[in-house]
């Protein structure tokens, strides 16, 4: 009995580790993948600033404009910066096609120094879903 016991746990424990999980081909939509087959496109005007010199602790903005180039309404889902020092606002209204919008991008340089190259993602019903803005400031001490 104690024998066949423990064959039993062995075969349990065999066949439970050769398990191998079951891949859904199910899609999962979400508001980037619901238009992936629309011809929306975003152009920016520029895609990269430099701010100079810049005294710590000042804060300086920026906004990039953009085009919707695409044939479809565009709606801009989220945009997230690298850093916290960094903060951003952009157009939340659909775009629709030939009309312009902006993401503004706000750098505090307060406890910085030296060169500082930040990015900021900018996401979409576009394809590629993903926009990188970035901008570059040269911070000097007080």
């Amino acid at each position: 009995m104690k024998k066949s016991s423990i064959i039993l746990s062995i075969c349990i424990v065999f066949f439970a580790c050769n398990q191998t999980e079951k891949k859904s081909d199910t899609v999962m939509k979400n508001e980037t993948t619901l238009h992936a087959d629309a011809e929306t496109s975003i152009e920016f005007k520029e895609t990269h600033v430099d701010f100079g010199t810049i005294t710590q602790g000042e804060v300086v903005v920026h906004r990039y404009i953009f085009t919707n180039t695409g044939t479809e309404n565009l709606k801009i889902n989220r945009v997230e910066a690298a850093c916290g020092c960094t903060a951003s606002q952009y157009t939340t209204e659909v775009v629709t096609p030939g009309n312009a919008g902006m993401v503004e991008v706000k750098f505090d340089s307060n406890n910085r120094s030296g060169t500082q190259s930040k990015t900021v993602s900018v996401y979409a019903n576009t394809i590629p879903a993903r926009t990188v803005l970035s901008f570059t400031a040269e911070i000097k001490n007080p």
